[in-house]
């Protein structure tokens, strides 16, 4: 992902103080350092720059009682590391791991325009959004085969005249994988970065990729198969509602929804969520409801990941489920 789309979805709250002259005093640069919780602050010196850190004022404060009553003149202009907006996350997460540092700053036209932090570029960067690139695969030590058992478990619905839909389709492996099989496929996605990547890598004559939210895709035609894999725990519980629900409406008579869900675990009678980037689980009894609810239907067809394969869910209350369920 290219910093700039990152920084789109993520606009920042002042962190930059800007004076003619090295005198700002150090309160006025406490108080921007308080209100945002980065734990620094740059000062703009003319065409000149400063950092002062969170670390830097305890260290100064140690050796100097009245260091609070000074000005940035006190402060030392010291090396501040940077990368252009149009460079990658990942060309960052690198600088920030090369120079043993929390924070990079943002340049764009070679100024200053914003900055990344460790934590979010890990966001960023997590396996929830798998990039198929081997260099990238082996960084973050990923292993593949429980992300594409499930993509291969959803083809076994998929016929030679089925229209598919792919539902968050992130990078596009999965929508490749279920092109094999059916006469056309769509792959929607809401990260631009994803489809972006997935119409470079993946595309063939059956698939087309769509950068579209779930919830607003539209098309003039129903799908016999929709596979929505990893979507649901992403979503908050009324779109996740809102999903199934809108699934059904996509769907031809006859048509086919296979669909993933982590089963909310359950600690000491209260809710264990151990995935960050998961918004909402749902118990086994919330997803079975939900299901025969808006299907119409008595019986759901539930099956949990064991490693790498399926297996009916009839004991099992946690874990990674797969339901497949047929529209009337």
């Amino acid at each position: 992902m290219q910093i700039k789309y990152y920084l789109e979805k993520n606009p920042r709250k002042k962190f930059i103080i800007s004076s003619k002259k090295d005198d700002v005093p150090i309160k006025k640069i406490l108080k921007i350092l308080n209100q945002n919780s980065l734990g620094f602050v740059v000062i703009k010196i003319n065409s000149k720059y400063k950092l002062l850190t969170d670390g830097d004022f305890r260290r100064e404060i140690l050796s100097d009682n009245n260091f609070n009553l000074k000005s940035s003149n006190k402060i030392k202009f010291k090396k501040i590391i940077t990368i252009d907006i149009k460079e990658t996350m990942y060309k960052a997460y690198r600088l920030i791991n090369k120079n043993q540092i929390n924070c990079i700053l943002v340049l764009k036209n070679k100024k200053i325009h914003s900055y990344l932090t460790l934590h979010e570029i890990n966001e960023s960067l997590s396996p929830e959004r798998l990039n198929l690139d081997k260099k990238k695969l082996e960084k973050f030590n990923l292993d593949i085969r429980k992300h594409l058992i499930r993509y291969n478990f959803a083809n076994l619905f998929v016929k030679e005249n089925s229209e598919v839909l792919d539902a968050a389709c992130g990078v596009g492996y999965g929508t490749s994988i279920l092109s094999q099989k059916s006469k056309s496929i769509i792959g929607i996605d809401y990260s631009k970065a994803a489809i972006k990547f997935a119409k470079k890598n993946h595309k063939n004559k059956k698939i087309k990729f769509y950068e579209s939210n779930i919830l607003n895709f539209k098309y003039k035609k129903k799908f016999d198969v929709i596979v929505s894999l990893e979507t649901l725990e992403h979503i908050n519980k009324s779109n996740g509602i809102k999903w199934i629900k809108k699934c059904y409406s996509l769907l031809n008579k006859n048509g086919i929804l296979v669909c993933s869900s982590p089963l909310l675990r359950i600690r000491n009678g209260k809710p264990f969520i151990t995935n960050p980037h998961h918004l909402h689980e749902m118990r086994r009894s919330e997803l079975e409801n939900l299901l025969k609810k808006t299907f119409k239907v008595n019986n759901i067809n539930l099956f949990i990941q064991e490693n790498n394969n399926f297996k009916p869910c009839i004991n099992e209350n946690e874990g990674l489920s797969i339901f497949v369920i047929r529209k009337k």
